[in-house]
């Protein structure tokens, strides 16, 4: 979780800089799924995730992202699926993920909706 922290305020500071990019976002992503797949989709082990697209909304303090996510489903199949995710800041010590994926053995969007404090 301290790592977590550590990122969104790079995230933050990456708003406040305009200067994000598609590689600092796949990196936070990253970083979030690693620790919180498992825990927001169970049975679900995350192995990799691909940023296509992203928009700052620098008025609103977030970062909403569309992509692709590589994990292994229920019956141990790897599969990659399509994602969308937003990363809200309400100050450095405290933002909110919200990360949508498609399932393609359920054939649904699930989500996992978290908010973060220090």
């Amino acid at each position: 979780m301290k790592n977590l922290f550590f990122i969104i305020l790079f995230v933050g500071s990456v708003i406040a800089a305009f200067s994000q990019s598609k590689s600092d976002i796949e990196i936070i992503l990253d970083e979030w799924a690693y620790e919180e797949f498992d825990y927001c989709f169970t049975g679900r082990t995350y192995k990799g995730i691909s940023v296509s697209e992203f928009r700052v909304d620098d008025y609103n303090n977030k970062i909403e992202v569309k992509g692709y996510v590589s994990y292994l489903n229920l019956l141990d199949i790897s599969v990659r699926y399509q994602f969308n995710a937003t990363i809200k800041i309400y100050s450095s010590n405290r933002f909110k993920m919200t990360f949508n994926k498609y399932d393609g053995f359920s054939d649904e969007w699930e989500t996992c909706e978290r908010t973060y404090s220090k």
